[in-house]
């Protein structure tokens, strides 16, 4: 009777105590089955740890259960290659910056310049009209190549930045390569000009490929766009019965400008002995008459003119320069 007593006064004992809910922390009767603050059901979670604790412990485990696994099955031949990439990398980028630095750019332009070996890729202009292609740009490589002091000159000129230079080329930023370092480039002007002839039917050429014919006696055709360079402007036709050519090579490099290709002709007398045969540069102009002289008109001019005369004195032949 007395064991009996004691069970029901230590239950006594516990429904007397206070309790809280292990959810939201409201107290709570020893009878509760539900927290009446927010609904936890009280003796079914009893001695268990709350969700979010549950939750988190959980996560965490699993965590550390993925990068351990990682950790043991990363084979080691992998951690090298991502070393061997970083390297890569970092190395790239070291040789990326000296090779587009500037006068880097600019002394391998110099260098093409010289041979004209991929410089067509290193070439720009803000005219779209004009073409940037290996023959686009040969009369540029031989115009230097043919002036080294040139060369010179236009090196000193790009080094020290100078706004302006007598070749029509400048040394600009037109860009990114592999989207870090600047890009430069020749950037040239597109030169346009004008050839003039003073006959018909004279065919103008430049570097050799025909351009134009005249329709009327003082004829102007304009040419272009060409990049900066040397250039053969040729006028050829025949006047008087004489075929004339006016050739001459020029560094093309500023617009507007216009170049004289006319045929001249001169017109005078020569006097010598009777029955000479006259030669102007080994072509026969005539006989010298019997008053000693011939008349020679509209004879092609060339500042390289050589007049002969060759006369006949029995077995031999004289010859007067």
């Amino acid at each position: 009777m007395y064991k009996q007593h004691q069970f029901f006064k230590a239950a006594d004992d516990r429904r007397g105590q206070a309790s809280f809910c292990p959810n939201c922390g409201q107290a709570v009767a020893a009878t509760d089955e539900f927290c009446p603050n927010c609904g936890f059901k009280l003796h079914a979670t009893t001695d268990q740890p709350s969700p979010s604790v549950n939750t988190a412990q959980s996560t965490a485990s699993s965590t550390r259960k993925v990068r351990q696994q990682a950790q043991r099955h990363m084979p080691t031949w992998g951690w090298g290659l991502i070393a061997v990439i970083v390297v890569i990398l970092i190395g790239g980028y070291l040789y990326g910056q000296n090779y587009y630095q500037p006068l880097n750019q600019l002394d391998r332009d110099l260098t093409a310049l010289k041979t004209g070996r991929g410089l067509a890729k290193q070439v720009t202009s803000t005219d779209p009209s004009l073409k940037i292609t290996n023959d686009s740009v040969k009369p540029m490589v031989t115009y230097f190549k043919n002036n080294r002091k040139s060369l010179a000159s236009l090196a000193s000129s790009l080094k020290s930045r100078s706004a302006t230079n007598d070749y029509g080329i400048q040394f600009v930023k037109t860009g990114k390569a592999w989207l870090f370092f600047d890009k430069y480039q020749l950037q040239v002007t597109s030169v346009y000009a004008t050839l003039a002839t003073n006959h018909r039917n004279v065919a103008l050429s430049v570097n050799g490929k025909h351009v134009a014919t005249s329709n009327k006696a003082t004829y102007e055709h304009k040419i272009g766009p060409y990049v900066p360079g040397s250039y053969t402007l040729t006028a050829k036709g025949t006047v008087s019965g004489h075929q004339i050519t006016n050739e001459g090579t020029y560094y093309l490099r500023a617009n507007g400008q216009t170049y004289d290709l006319d045929l001249r002709t001169i017109s005078f007398t020569v006097n010598g002995t009777p029955n000479t045969t006259v030669y102007i540069n080994g072509e026969n102009e005539g006989t010298i008459n019997s008053s000693g002289t011939l008349a020679l008109n509209d004879i092609p001019w060339s500042n390289r003119m050589m007049l002969t005369g060759k006369y006949k004195a029995g077995s031999q032949t004289l010859t007067a320069k």
